[in-house]
């Protein structure tokens, strides 16, 4: 359309002035330099001819990063995805407001089946989801997989259709189609999700990863045990890091042959992976798991997996993972244990899941370490901290205090066994005497 003027009529229900002028490429690119995108989208949503609306749809995408959405825009552009009859403008909607809106995509769903909304066609949103899994358009094909992976729990039909979508060639609808697989949970899916663990995408490998533990069939597990022994390092580091959110103990056995065998980055991974087995474990195999892991670790010769359990103790963002780091590290590291091991316990103290806190605690309260109070103490000094944390820190201090009180009292003073009263009080007689 460029260099041909196209008359832009604007009425009472655009919310734009009554003005007609004349537009063209320039004039729309004018507005998207100058950051009014808010007048773009109106074009959108208005009865511009379909090259302006395109037009104006291409430069919103393009310039979508850089769009600060208010409630309004994001709500003008929803219309547009739902009211829209050219999809070319409805896909170039929907990438305008995939960096400004979060869950655009099920949230778009979440209107679409709603019978309260307004549709592109008459269609029933099942069939329209159909049309869009075949689309030129990437976004509109993940729509679709989104919207069709609702229902596909329910459907001998729709399974095949999502494990279809783990070939797309787009990144992100082949993400989608992953997830949505590990959502329905069926065993159809497993070798279109096992295709994709040596993708050379991390993302994807992580998601395929995802979505075999979730389906979690023994075909699935199979396929994630046989990636973990890839020649390809990134698939198995992948892999390894994924493999403790089975929950099973039949993963063990490879995580720790990673840690045993494996460079630092392998290790790091299986030790990742381990702790998150322990934090997965379904209650009836709870103790078993833990008992197992606690005696495997304990026992590598060469293999000091102690500052990575710290690591993950201290900067897990998940709070089972820092809560089994801390119990792991309390049972691999108790005997002799070194100041980082310690401090870590002390750090643990006021962390925002009381559990963990309180594990942390126990374990510092069975250390006869003097150094323990001392840096117990620096480490209230230093630092604001809730009523809580104190409450752990008198524990840790008044259990080590009392030891200490005890131990230098069996140090000073002679004890003498005795089999009954009248033993006891013989010998003090004797003593009193002497």
């Amino acid at each position: 359309m460029a260099g041909d003027p196209v008359r832009i009529e604007r009425d009472s229900s655009t919310n734009m002035s009554h003005e007609s002028r004349y537009s063209d490429a320039a004039f729309l690119h004018g507005l998207a330099t100058s950051g009014q995108f808010d007048r773009l989208v109106r074009y959108l949503a208005s009865n511009e001819p379909l090259g302006v609306r395109r037009r104006a749809a291409a430069l919103l995408a393009e310039c979508s990063d850089g769009i600060d959405g208010d409630d309004e825009l994001t709500s003008q552009l929803v219309t547009v995805v739902l009211r829209e009859t050219d999809d070319t403008v409805r896909a170039k909607a929907i990438e305008t407001l995939l960096p400004i809106e979060d869950n655009v995509i099920d949230d778009l769903v979440d209107r679409i089946e709603s019978d309260a909304e307004p549709t592109p066609t008459d269609s029933p949103h099942p069939l329209l989801f159909f049309h869009w899994l075949d689309s030129q358009h990437a976004v509109l094909r993940e729509l679709a997989l989104a919207g069709l992976g609702r229902i596909a729990t329910h459907s001998i039909v729709l399974v095949p259709k999502l494990a279809d979508g783990c070939d797309d060639p787009d990144p992100r609808v082949r993400k989608r189609a992953l997830e949505e697989c590990a959502r329905v949970g069926d065993r159809r899916c497993v070798d279109p999700v096992a295709d994709c663990l040596d993708s050379d995408r991390e993302a994807i490998r992580t998601t395929a990863v995802e979505a075999l533990a979730e389906i979690g069939t023994d075909d699935a597990i199979e396929a994630l045990l046989a990636a973990a022994e890839s020649d390809h390092l990134a698939v198995r580091r992948t892999v390894l890091r994924g493999l403790g959110a089975v929950g099973s103990p039949v993963v063990f056995g490879c995580l720790l042959h990673g840690v045993e065998s494996g460079p630092e980055s392998i290790r790091d991974a299986a030790v990742t992976a381990t702790v998150e087995l322990i934090a997965k474990a379904p209650p009836e195999e709870s103790h078993i798991v833990r008992e197992t892991v606690v005696t495997q670790l304990a026992a590598l010769p060469d293999r000091d997996i102690v500052p990575r359990v710290i690591d993950l103790a201290t900067e897990a963002d998940r709070a089972p993972i820092r809560r089994n780091a801390v119990w792991l590290l309390g049972r691999i590291a108790d005997d002799e244990p070194r100041q980082s091991v310690i401090d870590c316990f002390i750090h643990a103290l006021p962390d925002t899941d009381g559990k963990t806190g309180k594990i942390a605690a126990s374990i510092l309260a069975r250390i006869d370490e003097p150094a323990v109070i001392d840096h117990l103490e620096a480490f209230i000094k230093a630092n604001d901290l809730r009523s809580e944390t104190l409450q752990r820190a008198d524990f840790v201090r008044d259990r080590l205090t009392e030891e200490r009180v005890d131990d230098q009292r069996k140090d000073t003073v002679e004890y003498t066994k005795i089999s009954d009263p009248e033993d006891y009080t013989a010998r003090k007689r004797q003593r009193d005497a002497g």
